[in-house]
């Protein structure tokens, strides 16, 4: 009963707002043009350099198991080891299962 005789209170009056101080506009970092086009032009030739020494032709001469072909006018290596072709791997034979 003393709910229903209750007054609702009036909402409190609302502060006019201050108009906003114009503020200087904060200029934007950006990226220089010229770095962004120098660094894809690097990685673009990056990848056309790997991709022309992965897929170019075999010379007609080599077959495979060849020994890699002698550096034109490259100099002499003193006391350099004579490499050998490694042994074939030996595989174990499967031992039999008898039951």
């Amino acid at each position: 009963m003393l709910i229903r005789q209750a007054v609702t209170p009036a909402p409190p009056a609302a502060k006019p707002e201050p108009a906003p101080a114009v503020q200087p506009v904060a200029r934007k970092r950006t990226v220089p043009l010229g770095l962004l086009i120098a660094l894809n032009v690097v990685l673009v030739l990056a990848i056309a350099l790997v991709l022309y020494f992965v897929f170019r032709p075999a010379p007609a001469d080599v077959k495979p198991g060849d020994p890699l072909p002698a550096v034109p006018n490259a100099p002499a290596v003193p006391n350099a080891p004579k490499l050998t072709a490694p042994a074939a791997p030996s595989v174990p034979a499967v031992p039999s299962t008898k039951r």
